[in-house]
């Protein structure tokens, strides 16, 4: 099984390939398996693992300046692009593994089937401060996410309108399908 998962954050310029960031997964033996994936940044959002622990989404750039998303096994050393995702970010996946939500740079949220399919849109017009949400999805068909600032919102993955639902950063989904857990700051009293 994986015991831990690390992000370096060292960068080395590559002459085909941009920028390349290391991700190092430790096995429970302790023995480590680099690999390798081309990152426009490191921030939270760009990576993703898929539920059955088998693949890895992540936000990565290419040639022309542009990111798009790839998924990649992690028993392989080949990342496919998915199509249809230009300026893409912060993927998540599907509780069955079939599908990757991800967000817009025109603020959409959207899926698209990981072994091929056109992008559809869940949401027009999803309130962001920054580029960064984190979502996640449920078995019962809602998406949780974050605006990036501390709302929480939640929508069918079928479509429709974000409701906030509450304050928070990163949530994630518990196994029923039902609660999530998220990051929560509060400010000291003066």
């Amino acid at each position: 099984g994986l015991g831990l998962m690390a992000f370096l954050g060292a960068r080395t310029q590559l002459p085909d390939a941009g920028l390349r960031t290391g991700l190092t997964i430790a096995q429970a033996s302790g023995a480590p398996l680099a690999l390798r994936a081309t990152f426009i940044d490191a921030t939270a959002g760009s990576l993703a693992l898929s539920p059955d622990g088998t693949r890895l989404a992540l936000e990565a750039g290419i040639e022309n300046g542009n990111w798009n998303l790839w998924v990649r096994p992690l028993d392989s050393m080949t990342t496919q692009p998915v199509p249809g995702t230009d300026k893409a970010s912060s993927p998540f996946w599907s509780p069955d593994g079939h599908m990757l939500g991800f967000f817009t740079a025109m603020g959409d949220l959207m899926k698209v089937a990981v072994d091929g399919g056109s992008p559809t849109l869940i949401s027009t017009g999803v309130p962001s401060v920054e580029r960064r949400h984190h979502g996640t999805w449920s078995q019962r068909g809602d998406i949780v996410f974050d605006d990036g600032a501390g709302a929480i919102f939640r929508v069918s993955a079928s479509g429709g309108t974000p409701v906030k639902i509450g304050t928070g950063r990163s949530p994630s989904f518990l196994p029923d399908g039902i609660h999530f857990l998220y990051r929560a700051t509060t400010s000291p009293q003066v």
